[in-house]
Order: C-alpha cells, then structure tokens, then sequence
C-alpha cells in the first residue's frame, strides 16, 4: 500500500516535471506465492474489515493500482505463482499488464490462459528450462539453477568486516538470529528482553542483514557493539532489568 502511495505521487509530480524528468529510484516489487497470498489477504480483510471500510482488500487493490500505474513511476512487480488465475493477481484486468511471461514445467490449461496467442512447445523436464513469451513469441531459455548452498552464497549479506558470508545462520558464523545471539553469550540479557529493547531502540541497536526463516539476522558484530555499548553505559542492575 505504501508503494502504491509512492507510484500514486511519482505519477502526480510528473504531470509537471518535463518528459525526461527522473522520478527516483526504481523499486521491484516480488510478490511470491501470489495463489496463497491473495488468498490470505482476502480472508484477512474480510474478518478486519470495519464498518464503512471498503469491500475490496486494501492490499489487494494497491497491487492492482501497480500493475496498472506503476512502470510510468519506475514500479515494477515480479509475480510468482503455481497458476495465475484473474483471482490470483486481483482480477484479469491486472493480469494483462505483464509484458514479459515465463513458464517453466507448465500444463496445456496454465499455457492456454497465459499465453493462447503463442504456440505451446512440449514442456521440458530439464531443471531451469523455461519457456520466455513476449508478445506472443516464446523463447526456450535456460536460467541459472543453483543449489540451496549456492544460491544462499550469492544472496546472503556482507559482513562489514569479513568477506563473503557463508553459514548464515550457523551459531558459530558472522550472523546470529537475537536467540541464537543469546544462546551463545553474545547479547547478556535474556530473550525477551532482548527483544524489547529491540523494539524500543534502546542503545546503539542492530540493523537486521538477512532473514532465516522468518527470524532476522543480525551481525555478530554489531550484535557484540550493541551489548558492550551498553554495558559501558549502565549499571549492572540496569544489565539485568527485563525492560516492560
């Protein structure tokens, strides 16, 4: 919704700014799972939604606000989904607005309602094979397949002081989820506490670097200089208070 709001303002300014006028930063918006996603949304508004409040998911509809205005304000979205069907994506209307199709392992039904324009090859078996259509001309291409380890390796974050990480969410490498960080020792207080000061910016806090599963990461370091900083400043009755 916020970067709906952002497309909705780059689009406004630029009605006064010349045509080559930048806009900003382009912003890529992955929207994955999008069979289960909308449906999450959609089951969640229904029980949220208050009187007067909109029928419509709110997030739903600024999906649908990107695809339609998003790319003129430098907004685009990478959709993933096991079959996009009109209630998928928020309607069929929003699903025509994406230029570039990539099928990979599809069915005769997925290929008929994504791309009917385009003959249908024989779907390979080969890891990685697509099939790339734009404007009704399908393309076989082979993209990278990576192994967990290798794709972890290309994504994982930089230390600010070592090189490439890897093990990134091993206790004994460079980033540590907080529980894993007081497992260990390298935060002194407890879990919850932990996590309140977190909440509450207490001290020089940690930005997180990555996730693993649905915990942040934070690095070791940072972790380290968060504690030390305000062990330096407090007392020990203050290193032990669970803060509430």
């Amino acid at each position: 919704m916020r970067l709906a709001a952002l497309a909705d303002e780059r689009n406004s300014l630029a009605m006064h700014e010349a045509e080559d006028w930048d806009p900003g930063p382009r912003v890529l918006v992955i929207a994955e799972e999008l069979n289960a996603t909308i449906g999450q949304l959609v089951n969640y508004w229904a029980e949220a939604r208050g009187k007067g409040d909109p029928k419509r998911s709110p997030a739903v509809s600024a999906l649908a606000d990107l695809l339609f205005m998003g790319r003129s304000a430098k907004a685009n979205v990478l959709a993933i989904a096991q079959m996009l069907t009109a209630r998928a994506i928020g309607g069929p209307e929003a699903r025509e607005n994406f230029g570039v199709r990539c099928l990979a392992r599809y069915t005769a039904n997925n290929w008929k309602m994504l791309v009917p324009e385009a003959p249908m090859p024989r779907a390979s078996r080969t890891l990685g094979r697509w099939q790339v259509v734009i404007g009704g001309q399908a393309t076989e291409t082979q993209v990278a397949y990576l192994t967990a380890s290798e794709a972890r390796e290309l994504a994982c974050p930089r230390s600010p002081e070592t090189s490439q990480v890897n093990g990134l969410s091993n206790p004994a490498g460079d980033f540590l989820t907080l529980r894993q960080a007081v497992e260990i020792g390298v935060v002194p207080w407890k879990l919850d506490a932990a996590k309140k000061r977190l909440q509450r910016r207490v001290g020089q806090v940690p930005d997180a670097r990555g996730k693993s599963g649905n915990a942040d990461l934070y690095a070791r370091t940072d972790l380290a200089r968060w504690a030390g900083n305000w062990v330096k400043a407090g007392s020990t009755d203050d290193r032990n208070l669970d803060v509430s």
